[in-house]
């Protein structure tokens, strides 16, 4: 639960800004993510909807970037690094 909600944190200055120009906010969309992250989405008040096109989706742009095969205009954030430093003071 605490790496999905310290990458939540990570990545929502991202996502905002892209969800605002086409009338969304983060509290009214439907989650399709991984089972691991399903209670994660629930306790943020958050709609968890089964596997669809946006996991496909996801699905095939991790595979492309992880092959270096991103579509164009696709953003990456490598956020590894972070993710990590902050594991290690939660657990030190």
């Amino acid at each position: 639960m605490f790496i999905t909600l310290h990458m939540w944190g990570m990545i929502r200055d991202h996502v905002e800004p892209f969800l605002r120009p086409h009338g969304c906010e983060v509290g009214r969309l439907d989650f399709q993510c991984d089972a691991d992250c399903k209670e994660f989405v629930k306790d943020q008040g958050w709609q968890y909807v089964n596997r669809g096109p946006a996991y496909v989706l996801a699905d095939i742009l991790a595979w492309g970037n992880s092959h270096g095969k991103e579509p164009r205009g696709a953003v990456s954030l490598d956020l590894a690094d972070r993710l990590e430093r902050q594991m290690m003071r939660r657990f030190r």
